[in-house]
């Protein structure tokens, strides 16, 4: 995958779809807020408007009663609005009213009610008079504002609406009627006039306009986060299903496989049966592939995934991992009906391409539920599948407990481990070498023993296995040879005649093109002589870059450091190696004196192979050594060193120093 499309997809995984929900939310709070907001505003300033042309009347009627009415005289204010109100328009009806709010005379039918007002536009000089008449468009009441939509001219609304066309041209949709109070004289009368305001329809056009546009802008903005969200869920179902499948077969993958298996596992307390995960691994799938080309061997694989897919329930799932292997997720009652099942779908698979003879193994894990994840259990299935040989007679392993304390082991290693390099729990034990003729020590391994806190005393093979598969004996050759280099400078510090001592380096450290100036920097800081460190190799490392381990050994050589190769004769291509490679030690395997050698063939090869490394002018170290017939036969054969439990186990540097020294 590409970095470009890896941050792409880390991208969308954590876009988030509520601030989406959020916007939506928000968006009609605002435009809900700023529709009351702006269309009260212009609202009440269209009211405001026409409420103070009535004021503007009510004024100029209180300054001509000021002046021309007359209260004594009946008909006085008839006479003065006959005139007055000929020249105004909007004023409907007049009243005068004494000190008491009683009406002392009228002009038209209506007189309102001096009782209450309302204080909303009121000012120091006019007060505003509820009224509610049926042919107010808005009218005021003591809670208010009031809208009357029923008394609209329908004769104004013609069929469309108000248009932009004709809404210069219509007539007054409404009016509105308020009644106005004003005081005009020092004996404490006042006017009331009812003043009829009319509402054009361009001014609820204008309304209307910034409604619509209000309403509008959110309804675009809706539509976009809608959008958007729709657009995400998309985008993620869309990723989703790229990162489950399996870019091989078509298939789900591994991480479809890991995220639905611990579904169905928390809700497998529910069924009457029984999970268990199960990895199915064609062997040699990598020998097919070179024979047939990838694109057989895909489609082999797609094969396999068709059969398997065809005998799967709903609530069972399939998944391809790498090459050609296979996670599934089973249902089952019992083992045995389980692995029937297994064989049975092997057979099956057998099918797929019969002209090629193909084999599988299969490891077998009980899921026990959700708690451990899947993940776990399916590398459990592995551990069980890699117990599988091809001498197997049965290629379905169950895992169990035994493979089991096998796991926690090798986690409670890897978590100790480098723990156990700081506090300097891994010792050096040296097993001592004889010379053969004189049989005085000539010479010592180093060899790591693991003192645990908890454990106590742990065999190599416990720890040296894992520490090879996951890396760590790389940091551990360092702390070995830096304690060898450390002990040999002491021993020289006390003048003692010191013998030389042989450290392994593993096969991992022949990665590093700089390996012999690094071996240097650790022995050289304690000023020690290379020709008293003697470097062990093994044979396993000639399989590795052939052009770097030789050109390190040359570079190890000529600083004069000692090489030896270990375990020779335990592989496949010592003479090779014995040709290729410029030692000076080789230490013959153990294997050649362990067993029985009855027709003596074991005799002749170490004879042979004694002689062959003479004329290569290299010495000869023969380990596993334990019988007096074995160093008798040794020294005949003119062999260098015998390292083995005839003469000296391994031990600690106390007790050498006693052998040695004492």
């Amino acid at each position: 995958m590409s970095k470009q499309k890896e941050r792409k997809l880390k991208r969308l995984k954590r876009q988030r779809i509520w601030p989406y929900v959020f916007g939506i939310v928000l968006v009609i709070v605002v435009f809900s807020l700023l529709l009351l907001l702006i269309n009260g505003f212009l609202l009440v300033n269209l009211i405001y408007d026409k409420m103070q042309q009535g004021y503007e009347n009510t004024k100029m009627v209180a300054k001509v009663m000021e002046t021309d009415w007359q209260p004594e005289k009946e008909d006085s204010l008839q006479e003065i609005c006959d005139i007055l109100l000929k020249g105004m328009s909007g004023v409907e009806n007049v009243c005068i009213a004494d000190s008491n709010n009683e009406i002392v005379s009228q002009y038209g039918k209506e007189v309102p009610r001096l009782d209450y007002y309302i204080p909303v536009f009121s000012s120091s000089k006019a007060k505003y008079i509820p009224t509610k008449d049926d042919d107010d468009f808005f009218y005021l009441t003591q809670t208010g504002i009031n809208f009357n939509l029923d008394n609209i001219d329908k004769n104004v609304i013609k069929e469309g609406g108000l248009t932009s066309e004709n809404m210069w041209e219509t007539e007054d949709v409404t009016t509105v009627s308020v009644w106005y109070q004003m005081p005009f004289s020092n004996e404490g009368y006042s006017v009331c006039v009812k003043s009829k305001l009319p509402i054009r329809g361009a001014e609820i056009f204008f309304l209307a306009i910034v409604l619509e546009v209000i309403i509008i802008l959110a309804f675009v903005l809706i539509i976009y986060y809608l959008i958007s969200i729709f657009s995400l869920v998309y985008e993620r179902g869309k990723l989703a299903k790229i990162l489950s499948t399996d870019v091989v077969t078509g298939g789900f993958n591994l991480q479809y496989f890991n995220k639905n298996g611990n579904r169905l596992l928390k809700k497998s307390w529910k069924n009457k049966y029984n999970y268990a995960v199960v990895t199915i691994q064609m062997d040699k799938y990598t020998n097919f592939c070179s024979c047939y080309g990838m694109r057989e061997g895909e489609e082999l694989l797609e094969g396999f995934v068709e059969v398997l897919q065809k005998n799967l329930s709903k609530k069972e799932i399939l998944a391809h991992g790498e090459k050609a292997e296979f996670a599934l997720l089973l249902t089952y009652k019992t083992e045995e009906e389980l692995t029937n099942r297994l064989k049975d779908m092997i057979s099956k698979m057998k099918t797929v391409k019969a002209d090629q003879k193909k084999y599988f193994s299969i490891g077998i894990c009980q899921a026990l539920g959700a708690k451990n994840g899947i993940e776990a259990m399916y590398n459990c299935a592995v551990v069980a599948r890699n117990k599988v040989t091809e001498a197997s007679e049965n290629p379905i392993v169950w895992f169990n407990d035994e493979m089991r304390k096998d796991q926690l082991w090798l986690h409670k290693v890897e978590n100790d481990m480098e723990k156990a390099l700081e506090n300097k729990e891994f010792q050096v034990y040296l097993q001592p070498k004889y010379s053969t003729r004189e049989e005085v020590l000539s010479g010592a391994e180093a060899l790591v023993r693991w003192i645990h806190p908890k454990e106590g005393f742990v065999a190599p093979f416990r720890f040296i296995p894992i520490f090879e598969s996951n890396g760590f004996v790389v940091q551990l050759d360092d702390y070995m040879l830096t304690e060898v280099a450390r002990q040999q400078a002491q021993w020289i510090e006390e003048g003692r005649k010191i013998v030389p001592i042989s450290v392994n380096v593993s096969r991992a450290n022949f990665v590093r093109e700089d390996l012999a100036e690094h071996i240097c920097q650790i022995v050289d800081r304690f000023k020690v002589p290379h020709d008293v460190i003697e470097l062990e190799l093994t044979e396993s490392a000639f399989f590795d870059d052939k052009e770097v381990l030789l050109n390190t050994i040359k570079k190890l050589k000529s600083y004069g450091f000692v090489i030896s190769m270990d375990d020779f004769g335990a592989g496949y291509s010592s003479l090779n190696s014995l040709k290729e490679l410029p030692l000076d030690v080789v230490k013959l395997d153990a294997g050649f004196f362990r067993d029985e050698d009855e027709d003596g063939r074991g005799k002749l090869i170490v004879e042979d192979t004694i002689s062959l490394a003479k004329k290569l002018e290299m010495r000869i170290v023969a380990e596993g050594i334990e019988t007096r017939e074995q160093v008798d036969f040794l020294a005949h054969m003119n062999c260098d060193l015998i390292q083995g439990y005839y003469f000296a186990k391994p031990m600690p540097v106390a007790e050498f120093e006693k052998k040695a020294f004492g």
